[in-house]
Formats: structure tokens, sequence, C-alpha cells
């Protein structure tokens, strides 16, 4: 790698502390890097407090250049890559130059990918996006071959995780509004240009200094910057392939479509999500679950709703309360339309106007259970153990009719012809609850339709009498009642089991 001359940088001061305690700029000479500094930033990189020279393996000392850019320092490392505070001789200016893990030469796909979701970030302006200023390939002969970087602005302050973590008290409400509506919008504006961020959380929010002009009353003592837009997704993605699981996004803050593995559902609402979650941990002072393992995580995230805001910390204004809980809805749809719907009732809420979200109750909570994949499970479970002995049971009566035995049944065409649909309907329902099992859709449709139909024929009895229904019922007079209470009550767990599994996803299939 050629050495380009070191230029001579411009002062690059350090802010003090702010009135909530937002420490000196990352990479100042007065903060000292202690193991308590580091804290998890974006993209999986961990976001160190001061510079630090060859921090991590495969780190760049201090002094050195990486193509044209002068290394002064390391911002954070992890396994997606390395974050360097580095000085572009070029246009003068101090950079955040990051530089992932992959080899862009093993994997040109991914370098491909890398490149198109930096340039569609670089398209993005707002005041609340950290800018991207260019992305690229540096040539590192001797050193591993080519290396992709991204050079962006330069944040003074530290991530919303570290400041959420060096906090002793709760967010009072109406910061947390403050500091998510600005999030929102700049979300808001990179879902118009086409780009979803999909691993938004703490960490991927840098604080940078706020304009030194005075700060008007209810402004933030800090300027929050939503990064690596895009670009987080593709280096999960390359992680990703390395793991087990392909789920991409950081676990805490995955939206239920991610968690399940059902990419065609992502979209805006995924960001809308994790900004709930977000929301959540501002105003709870945790996130909304804690799974003690990935993979319980997932399946809460999937399967089970977070409980409100207000319950973990009783007091909190019920409208913002209503406001999390309509980000964290398990369906997509159910959510805010978009970032900027929720940013426009964030801003409803703190100008003590009426709210569009209404407040996350019993019937939500109904909702949400009836919508689980197990609904369809159970369906199909209650369809094969009802009907399996059904059709036998009518095979074996369509058998005896037909045979005439001693056993007694009169031969009746009619009882005969009933004996022999009914034996052939219930195996076919079986087949459906198999398929059911399996989680194609139209099983459900045909198994509802069936149901419903042989429950309003089995019960036709009840409800209109004077012979109507099963030719058993008059056929077999000593055991009528018997057979009728176990027809119809066997007919209604079938049909209410199906009914119940309506809205239900598909059972979600990991590889």
């Amino acid at each position: 790698m050629a050495d380009v001359p070191p230029a001579t940088p411009p002062p690059d001061p350090a802010g003090p502390p702010d009135a909530l305690g937002l420490p000196a700029a990352v990479g100042s000479s007065r903060t000292a890097p202690t193991s308590a500094d580091k804290t998890v930033g974006p993209a999986g990189i961990t976001r160190s407090g001061g510079a630090r020279s060859g921090a991590g393996a495969g780190t760049v000392p201090a002094g050195r250049f990486l193509g044209r850019f002068r290394i002064d320092g390391t911002l954070g490392y992890g396994g997606m890559g390395t974050v360097y505070r580095a000085f572009d001789p070029t246009l003068e200016r101090h950079v955040a130059l990051k530089v992932p893990r992959f080899d862009a030469d093993d994997d040109p796909e991914l370098l491909r990918q890398f490149l198109r979701e930096a340039r569609a970030a670089a398209a993005v302006r707002h005041p609340h996006l950290v800018e991207v200023y260019e992305a690229g390939t540096i040539d590192a002969s001797g050193e591993g071959g080519r290396q992709c970087y991204l050079a962006s602005a330069l944040c003074d302050g530290p991530d919303l995780a570290k400041w959420l973590a060096n906090r002793v008290e709760p967010v009072p409400p109406p910061l947390a509004a403050a500091l998510l509506i600005p999030i929102a919008e700049a979300v808001h504006r990179c879902h118009l240009a086409g780009v979803i961020h999909r691993d938004l959380k703490p960490a991927n929010v840098l604080l940078d200094a706020p304009d030194p002009r005075p700060a008007e009353a209810g402004e933030l003592p800090f300027v929050p910057k939503v990064s690596d837009f895009g670009v987080a997704r593709v280096l999960e993605e390359s992680a990703a392939a390395t793991r087990t699981s392909r789920a991409v996004g950081t676990p805490l803050y995955m939206a239920p479509e991610q968690a399940g593995e059902r990419p065609e559902e992502i979209g805006p609402a995924t960001d809308v999500w994790a900004l709930g979650a977000m929301l959540y941990e501002l105003l709870a002072g945790r996130p909304p679950f804690d799974g003690r393992t990935t993979l319980a995580l997932l399946k809460q995230i999937d399967e089970e709703d977070p409980p409100p805001p207000r319950t973990v910390r009783p007091g909190l204004p019920s409208g913002l309360d209503a406001i999390c809980m309509k980000c964290l809805r398990k369906r997509p749809g159910d959510r805010y339309a978009g970032a900027a719907a929720l940013a426009a009732d964030l801003i409803a809420w703190r100008e003590g106007r009426a709210v569009t979200a209404r407040r996350f109750c019993w019937r939500d909570r109904l909702l949400t259970w009836l919508r689980r994949p197990e609904r369809l499970r159970d369906a199909g479970i209650v369809l094969i153990m009802w009907n399996a002995p059904f059709s036998a049971g009518m095979a074996v009566l369509a058998l005896d009719t037909w045979l005439e035995r001693v056993t007694a049944l009169p031969k009746d065409d009619a009882l005969l012809g009933e004996a022999i649909a009914g034996s052939a309907m219930s195996a076919a329902m079986t087949y459906v609850g198999a398929r059911l099992l399996r989680g194609d859709r139209w099983a459900w449709w045909v198994g509802f339709v069936a149901a419903l139909g042989v429950w309003l024929y089995a019960c036709s009895g009840w409800i209109w009498g004077g012979g109507a229904g099963f030719s058993i019922y008059d056929r077999l007079p000593a055991a009528k009642y018997l057979v009728m209470l176990s027809v119809t009550a066997g007919m209604t767990l079938q049909l209410t089991a199906v009914a119940v599994a309506a809205g239900a996803r598909a059972p979600g299939r990991r590889d």
C-alpha cells in the first residue's frame, strides 16, 4: 500500500460535556479508554470511548495510512469490521472510516451489494442522518488484498446505547418523545428514497455536538443522527452466512417478520417496529423482550406481546404508552403506516393534542393469540384426531350395512350411501389436517368450508328437527342421543378449531 504524504489537519476541538451527561468527543484526548468505555456500536462494532492504537485484531495503528486516509485512532471494532477516526488530506477533513472485515476479492457479489447500499445511503440528505461521503475499495496489497471502506461524517458524541447506559435515572417522557421525533423523520426520509435500515438500534444512533448557538427551550442538548442505513444489513448478512440462523438484524430490536424469517413482509414497518422498541427502552429502561437465549428471544418477538411500558414504569402518560405499543404490533399492517405517521403522533402528544394510537387492551392480546402459528397446528391436530377415527368408524358402518352381518344393521341404501360419503369426506378432512400441520394456507379455507357445512348438517336435527341430519340418528334409535351428542360435539370442536385459526400465520420454517 502506497503511503500518501500526510497533510496538516485542521484543529479538531472536542466540546465539553452537556447538561445531560454527554461525555467528551469520541477520540478526544480527554477521554481515557477503559473496558467500561466499550459498547456495542453500529453494525455489531464495539464503540470505544477514546482513541486506541492497534485496538482489536487486524486494526491499523494510528499514524499509518489506509489509501489516502491517515488513521488517527480506532473508534470501534468487532466481528463486522473496524471504524477508524481518520483524516482525509484531499478534502482536509476528519472522517469516520468504516472498514468491513470481509475481503472484497473473495466475495465480489457482497462487494457490489455493499457499494450499492452505500451509494443509496449517500444520496439521502437529512440533518439527522450521518452523512455518507464516499465508498470504495482500498488497495491493501501485502495486507490481504483489496478492502472496502466507507467514509462518513465524524460525530463528536457517543451513541444512544452508551448514553442510556450512563444514565442513572429513567428518561423523562417529554425527552424520550423529543429524541425519537427527529430519528423517525430521518428514517422516513430514507424510506422515501427506497432505503430500509433493517437494523435500527440505539447503537446506530450517534449523538453529535449541538449547534453552538443558544438553544431554544425544549431543544435537545445534542443532535441525534442515524447511521449505517443499508450498510448494516449487508455487514450482518455477510456474518449471518456463517451462522446457523440467518436472521438479519440485532435480536433485541428485530421485528417479528425478521425474527420469524418472513422476508416478504419486511418493509418500512420493520423500521417502525425498531423505532418502537427504542422508544420502549427509553420509557421503560429496558428493551421490550429479554429472552435468555437468542432463540428464546426470537420466539418471544415472533409470538408474544411485550408488557406495555406503563406496567414496567407506572405513571407513564397513556398517550405515549399507546404510541409505543402501536409500533410493536405483530402484523406490519397494524403498525403506523410509516415513520412519518409515528413522528406526527409524537408531535401531537408533545403539543397536548389527541393521538391516533389507542391503548393496547385485551382485544389486542386476543388477536395476537389468534394469529400465532400454533393455531394452524392446533386446527390440524384436531382435524386429524377427530376425522381419522370417524372415517374408520363410518367405513366399518358401511361395510357392516353392505354385508348384512349379524351385528344387525338393516340393509338400507340411504344409510349405506351416507356412511360411504361420511367416511370419504372424513378421510379428506384428515388429509386437510395434515396439510394444516405443514402450514398450507389453502387447507384452512377448504377445512373451514367443509367443517361449517358438516356442522350445519350434523346439527340440523337439533335445529330444524323432523328427521333432518344424519340418517344414523333415526336408524339407531337405541343410541340416538349418544350418537347425536358425540357427532355434534366433535363437529363443533372441529369447526371451532378451524375458525380460531382464521388469522393465524403459517408456521415458520427455519432451515
